[in-house]
């Protein structure tokens, strides 16, 4: 007789026979593209599904006492196959055995009997007791410890990987938030902003939530303590490199990533590549800016391999014999790897390495005539709305990292205010019909509001993006704030290729409208990667607004 569970055993079992099959055809067989992208796509559903199942089964195991079968019913089950007959599913059922088991927990199951590595193991029934059941020494079941998100993890439509992350992030700060019914509060808005980031911005969605972990963090620490922890720390030597580790207050770190964003930007100074090659090749020894007139004609490298003479020519060319020399042969010393490559190919973390031992050279160097390549510009946006209501997070730095009040207070101290920015003395940011390109202000002040690319889960930063008008100034558009938008290289060609659509929603910034194939719900979405996750919530309250008003009508998208 079979039990509740034994038929859809059976079909898991077939499941995995069916997936085995599938991908053995699709990898020694050449698919249509189509299948191809449909393989892909059954694939990921498929994980994810898995991803689902992984948490369950490991508190399955755990609430059955399933590490107490014995060695015969573990037998029975792993012979089991993908192929069980009737037999075989009613043998699996196993017995639980009255003396002591190879295994002594459930933990010890999932590693020992599934070679499931233990740290895994271990997480994924701290999975379980967060969005499936808690679980008492006395093996009682309780209540999730994430009520909220387990309620979420038990729905299709969301991505369980997704509010794995999330779950893992505030499982973290759990004991920071204390106990009471404020913390009970506090991590009910954790899991309440977790679930809306997820839903809304599944592309940004990891960033926001280490992020928003990080600011409840922070949020619980005096600035004595930070205070006390910030410097730069002295490591020592280790495999013939010094180590240092570096701590620093938000409004300090926007130095930083100003200047490394400018590295990364060939447009700028600082990016300028053979300028940067030079600096590399004087500070270490490495080749000097690569000049195609002074190869050589002859020079072998430089030849194509059909051009080159085989060993053979070579020989036969040769009549002279080989002479001998007892004089050392110059060598040139073999440059190191990471020297050859074009500055495009080296790591990030190399090019930033540049842009501050720049930026400290840059501070010795204060002659006009040697001005330092790096000169980062700290840009802060104030919400005035926030600030005027007492908000904590009313500033935010343009790579979008939070402020304290304290920190932007500081910064405004020092900071060089650009008027054309926030447009405080009225500055004209309407040009009407009068040029085609924007002016220097607003591209300043468009790239202080958006960040980055518009294009939703672009990582591209501002300062590599390109000023577009959305009415095409060929076709009669005007030159002014309400007709712009940032983009990409690869996302400005796209929009005019027809690729997505823009909708402009009076009063906020434009949003996109991805093909129904990228977004089958339709909606309309902004770019949050590089908001505060603060912003991005807002933003998502924002989009589905302006949804609501495209489906009635109401909003149109702009021609490509």
């Amino acid at each position: 007789m079979y039990t509740s569970t034994a038929h859809p055993l059976e079909q898991l079992a077939q499941a995995a026979a069916l997936i085995q099959q599938a991908t053995t055809v699709v990898a020694e067989q050449q698919p249509p593209a189509g299948h191809a992208a449909y393989f892909a796509l059954l694939v990921e559903q498929l994980s994810e599904h898995l991803v689902r199942a992984q948490i369950h089964a490991a508190d399955a195991v755990r609430r059955t006492g399933a590490h107490q079968l014995d060695p015969a019913s573990l037998e029975t089950i792993r012979d089991a196959g993908t192929h069980p007959s009737r037999g075989a599913l009613r043998a699996t059922e196993g017995q639980l055995s009255r003396g002591r088991t190879h295994f002594h927990s459930a933990v010890d199951l999932l590693h020992s009997w599934l070679n499931i590595p233990l740290s895994t193991a271990r997480e994924r029934l701290q999975q379980a007791d967060a969005l499936i059941a808690t679980v008492s020494p006395a093996g009682t079941r309780g209540e999730p410890l994430l009520p909220d998100l387990a309620e979420e993890f038990g729905s299709a439509d969301t991505d369980p990987r997704l509010l794995l992350s999330a779950s893992r992030q505030i499982r973290g700060v759990r004991k920071d938030l204390g106990i009471g019914p404020q913390a009970s509060q506090a991590q009910e808005q954790l899991e309440q902003d977790a679930i809306s980031l997820i839903r809304q911005q599944p592309q940004t969605a990891r960033k926001h939530l280490t992020r928003m972990a990080q600011q409840c963090l922070n949020a619980q620490r005096p600035l004595e303590a930070l205070l006390a922890e910030v410097g730069c720390y002295r490591r020592g030597v280790k495999r013939g490199l010094v180590n240092y580790n570096l701590r620093l207050l938000p409004q300090d770190a926007e130095l930083f990533e100003s200047a490394f964003s400018q590295s990364d930007n060939p447009k700028t100074l600082a990016g300028n590549r053979d300028a940067l090659m030079a600096m590399i090749a004087a500070r270490y020894g490495g080749l000097a800016p690569r000049d195609p007139a002074a190869q050589s004609w002859g020079d072998a490298e430089s030849m194509p391999q059909w051009a080159r003479e085989t060993p053979t020519e070579a020989e036969n060319e040769s009549s002279a014999p080989e002479t001998v020399s007892d004089s050392p042969v110059a060598t040139t010393p073999p440059t190191p790897a990471e020297l050859a490559l074009p500055l495009e190919d080296l790591r990030p973390e190399f090019r930033h390495l540049m842009a501050l031992i720049e930026l400290i050279r840059g501070a010795q160097e204060t002659s006009s005539e040697s001005p330092s390549a790096f000169t980062p510009e700290v840009v802060v946006i104030l919400n005035y709305e926030k600030m005027l209501a007492g908000a904590a997070d009313y500033a935010v730095t343009a790579n979008g990292l939070p402020l304290s009040a304290g920190e932007a207070r500081a910064l405004l101290c020092q900071a060089k205010i650009y008027p054309e920015v926030l447009s405080s003395k009225g500055m004209v940011l309407d040009f009407g019909r009068s040029r085609r390109l924007f002016p220097k202000h607003v591209g300043r002040a468009v790239r202080a509001a958006y960040r980055g690319c518009s294009y939703p889960g672009c990582t591209m930063p501002a300062n590599r993006c390109e000023l577009d008008h959305l009415d095409p100034w060929d076709k009669g558009g005007k030159t002014n704030v309400d007709n712009v938008d940032l983009y990409c290289k690869v996302h400005h060609l796209a929009r005019h290729s027809g690729l997505f659509k823009v909708v402009k929603v009076q009063g906020c910034r434009p949003m996109v409208l991805l093909p129904r194939n990228l977004d089958p719900p339709q909606k309309l979405r902004v770019n949050t990667y590089w908001m505060s996750p603060s912003e991005a919530l807002e933003a998502n309250r924002l989009t589905g607004e302006a949804t609501a008003l495209y489906r009635s009508g109401k909003l149109q998208p702009f021609a490509a």
